[in-house]
């Protein structure tokens, strides 16, 4: 058992043992100056100009990133997606990604680089949470990766003066259950309304009351794979959500489009 720690450590940290007291004050002493030699890492400067070959400059903006999550397999899936997004005004910086509860250190990186601390399934004491709230660091904290994603697409939007629009597709009742997986149905259903878009969102209704929503992750339609499917066709649907849909139940589809705000 170890006490004594002022903070959690995180994964990786070492430990050292000395003989005696004296001897683990000296090292902690020569660890401190080590600490303070090394530069601090700059708050990043929020725009800059990159011009590429033959284009016209254009103005850069940052978003940093401190990634905290439950497992090393939620790190490495978030960490993927969000080094994928591709803006052109908007540079995604990951800062730092770790397992582990969000501790003083995640804060401090936050606060000297401007960046946005993502919590991903795990969980933020009452004294860090105080920090956070006196440094004003923003937070997103979740546990479902696309709800993330959204939110940082969001922030994205936010950063370029963009306005997020949302469209209504169309509906479909469900009519059949044909798998169920956690985080995730197939279900068969018929267009009712418009049409069906693999790829956009949805909201659940059950007896005209929404009981939640997710993503149209697949669409299958005469057995084939499908990008869409219009009123009156039956088809097939993979859902990614975490609700338990039923039959009978209502998916209103609908996707957001971006509009430059004037």
């Amino acid at each position: 058992m170890v006490i004594g720690l002022a903070a959690v450590p995180s994964a990786g940290d070492e430990f050292f043992a000395e003989k005696n007291k004296t001897a683990a004050e000296q090292r902690a002493e020569e660890f401190k100056k080590q600490e303070i030699a090394k530069p601090i890492l700059p708050s990043p400067p929020k725009e800059e100009v990159a011009p590429q070959v033959g284009e016209t400059a254009v103005t850069a903006k940052f978003l940093n990133i401190v990634l905290k999550s439950d497992v090393k397999g939620s790190e490495e899936a978030l960490a993927d997606i969000l080094e994928h997004l591709d803006y052109k005004n908007v540079k995604i910086r990951l800062l730092k990604k770790d397992v582990g509860d969000v501790n003083e250190s995640d804060v401090r990186l936050a606060d000297l680089s401007n960046a946005v601390i993502i919590s991903f399934r795990v969980k933020v004491g009452a004294e860090i949470l105080n920090l956070i709230r006196d440094k004003k660091i923003k937070v997103l904290a979740g546990e479902i990766i696309y709800e993330f994603i959204d939110k940082i697409r969001k922030l994205i939007d936010d950063m370029t003066g963009q306005e997020i629009v949302r469209v209504d597709l169309g509906k479909v009742q469900v009519l059949a259950i044909f798998r169920t997986e956690k985080g995730r149905m197939i279900v068969g259903g018929r267009v009712t309304e418009g049409k069906l878009e693999r790829g956009a969102r949805a909201e659940v209704f059950r007896a005209e009351q929404k009981i939640g929503e997710g993503k149209i992750a697949g669409l299958q339609s005469e057995k084939k794979e499908v990008g869409e499917a219009g009123k009156g066709k039956e088809c097939g649907v993979l859902f990614d959500g975490d609700i338990k849909i039923e039959v009978n139940d209502i998916l209103l589809a609908f996707r957001e489009e971006k509009q430059k705000t004037l």
